[in-house]
């Protein structure tokens, strides 16, 4: 705090220039660093910045700029997200960009990025495993997947790759905390794109691969990917007719209004929305990058797994095709449609139920208010899918609920979240908050997996349709009294077997 004071909140008054009063140490900086021409003095300076060591010529480059090494670390880190991001985009990007590599770059502008890179490995990554005490095939995986992705990414998205890295070192440094190994190889993973996360996903389940903490961090890609901004949401609907005020023959029901972000994940993204006669929907819409950058993000995909399989990770040859043909399937929202369509009718057809010890309580599917497949607009690759919304908690919420209701609420942190959930249950249920909160306090929960996992076997053998995504945030528990069911959600992953 004493040196964000000294260096970012100082007030300094310009001499000439009556009382107009400047924040000299940040302007300095940035100036500076906006000025360099030169890759080697960048790699330099964004070296020293990131924990590698001072230059020698330092303090003469700077002394022009009356700033010295300490001020210009420490001011990186105090200036806003946004003014960061001008600084390194400046300093990565344009004519004498530090990631400005090509197959025509000359030998020493590539000799430049390597050391940059290993430096920052080596200052960073490197140390981190050291203080973990990790493995060696995590050091290894981490090693690889470093490399290998800012090597073949093109400029732009190595820029973008290297932003999220500082940002959210930016964000730990503020909590006093640091990057794991496993959160980095998240993060990498996540920036992969579309491809990246669902090789993820696939990664958290393979038995013996990953180690544990990895397994953990990579299973929170299932539906907790970066989300993009909510006036996305609005540009799709606004373009699908879904905003105009009043309902059309091809907009049977309006949009008033876009709540809250239910989950973004690999493909989509999901919002709470209502209609204007007040109905709870859920507006599902695509990434909007993920058609642009699939094919890169695939060949970056497959470098990765080649460098994994050479050092002896025995990465599964399925996993490429498996993830590609898994995304390609959920690009589709029409594919996705009639997924849920025939999921929704063969369960209603025999009547499926979970039968809990004291209960049994109806399995559904949310019905499907407005589908708008590829092909369907005058805009190209445009679609939309809009759900019925389903009330309560996920088994994941539920099941954290109970924990927290069972055990001490020593730290603030778990406190605040059982509050959170609960304010969750009052604000969807209102006067039956009470009974609703007693019921997911005491509901079964491994009863309700044991039996979700019998009716999976009978979706494969009899319905010939099943979902292939099962895990616990896809599953809705709305225990509304007299009016109880158990939702299945989320069709993009689906399997036949006839």
């Amino acid at each position: 705090e004493a040196t964000y004071g000294y260096l970012v909140r100082r007030p300094q008054v310009e001499e000439g220039k009556g009382e107009k009063t400047v924040f000299a140490p940040v302007e300095a900086v940035k100036n500076y660093l906006a000025v360099l021409q030169n890759r080697a003095s960048r790699a330099k300076i964004l070296g020293w910045i990131f924990g590698g060591e001072l230059p020698d010529d330092r303090f003469l480059e700077g002394k022009s700029f009356k700033i010295n090494a300490d001020e210009e670390r420490e001011v990186f880190w105090m200036i806003s997200h946004a003014e960061r991001k001008a600084v390194l985009y400046n300093a990565l990007m344009g004519e004498n960009g530090l990631f400005e590599i090509s197959d025509s770059s000359s030998s020493w502008e590539r000799e430049i990025f390597d050391s940059f890179l290993e430096s920052f490995y080596k200052n960073n990554f490197q140390t981190l495993l050291k203080e973990e005490k990790g493995d060696e095939a995590m050091e290894s995986t981490l090693k690889i997947i470093f490399f290998e992705v800012f090597k073949h990414y093109s400029t732009p998205r190595r820029v973008e790759l290297f932003q999220a890295i500082t940002k959210k070192m930016q964000e730990l440094r503020l909590k006093k905390e640091k990057l794991t190994a496993a959160q980095t190889i998240r993060l990498f993973l996540e920036q992969v794109g579309v491809v990246g996360i669902k090789a993820g996903q696939v990664l958290s389940e393979q038995r013996g691969l990953v180690s544990d903490e990895v397994k953990a961090e990579l299973s929170s890609l299932r539906d907790q990917a970066a989300p993009f901004a909510k006036y996305g949401v609005f540009t799709y609907l606004r373009t699908a007719g879904l905003m105009e005020g009043k309902p059309t023959a091809q907009a049977p029901f309006q949009i008033s209004e876009v709540g809250e972000c239910l989950g973004s994940a690999s493909i989509k993204q999901a919002h709470k929305a209502w209609t204007t006669e007040r109905k709870a929907v859920v507006v599902k819409v695509p990434r909007p990058t993920i058609d642009k950058n699939f094919q890169e993000d695939v060949k970056v995909l497959k470098e990765v797994m080649g460098a994994l399989n050479e050092a002896g990770a025995k990465v599964p040859k399925f996993l490429l095709k498996e993830v590609v043909d898994a995304c390609t399937k959920e690009f589709d929202f029409g594919f996705e449609g009639a997924a849920q369509h025939d999921v929704d009718q063969r369960l209603y057809e025999r009547k499926a139920s979970v039968v809990l010890p004291t209960e049994a309580i109806r399995l559904d599917v949310p019905d499907i208010a407005f589908l708008l497949r590829r092909g369907e607009s005058r805009v190209e690759n445009l679609q939309l899918l809009i759900d019925e919304y389903v009330p309560g908690l996920n088994l994941a919420e539920v099941e954290e609920y109970q924990r927290l209701s069972r055990e001490p609420l020593g730290a603030a942190k778990q406190q605040a979240r059982k509050t959170d959930l609960e304010q969750k249950i009052n604000n969807i249920y209102q006067e039956h908050a009470g009974f609703v909160r007693t019921d997911y306090k005491n509901f079964p929960t491994e009863a309700l997996r044991a039996q979700l996992a019998v009716d999976l076997i009978e979706q494969i053998t009899v319905d010939g349709v099943f979902h292939a995504d099962l895990h616990s945030g896809n599953i809705i528990l709305d225990l509304q009294p007299k009016a109880k069911r158990i939702a299945l959600i989320d069709f993009g992953s689906v399997g036949r077997s006839v």
